[in-house]
């Protein structure tokens, strides 16, 4: 009966180090990438150059889509100073945006969560023409255009 145990309680063991081995030396070989440093906002290793760069990342992570003109100042509409982690707070950001710049677009309606890092924020003016806002996890807001 001993022997059995003891059989077991080695296995156990062995089995308990190779999985903390297994999961220590897997974080310490791809730790994970995160834009500008938001842990809610991981992002693919392919992307890993435009960690920093909101318009490079959109246009790596987001098939058939990019910056509207990425050289162009009027292409990030503002920047972010904050964490965007849902829907909720995607529109919130861009409702403040809208108001301050007094926009005909006032009726924020729903958001789509693209993936990760980005949202698209739906806006509509009185007379139901929509424009769409895209929301980075930082709350930056930039022109996009998405098309083949």
């Amino acid at each position: 009966m001993k022997r059995i145990f003891l059989t077991i309680a080695v296995f156990t063991i062995l089995a308990a180090v190779g999985l903390l081995c297994f999961m220590f030396f897997t974080e310490w070989q791809n730790p994970p990438i995160f834009y500008k440093g938001i842990e809610s906002a991981p992002i693919p290793s392919y992307c890993e150059q435009f960690k920093d760069d909101v318009c490079g990342l959109f246009d790596c992570m987001v098939d058939f889509c990019w910056c509207e003109n990425p050289e162009a100042p009027k292409t990030i509409l503002q920047q972010g100073n904050t964490v965007i982690e849902n829907e909720q707070q995607a529109i919130a950001v861009v409702k403040q945006y809208v108001q301050s710049q007094n926009l005909q677009h006032t009726n924020v309606e729903k958001a789509v969560k693209i993936n990760t890092v980005f949202w698209n924020v739906f806006v509509y003016n009185a007379w139901g023409d929509e424009k769409v806002f895209t929301v980075a996890a930082d709350g930056t807001i930039i022109k996009t255009v998405c098309g083949v």
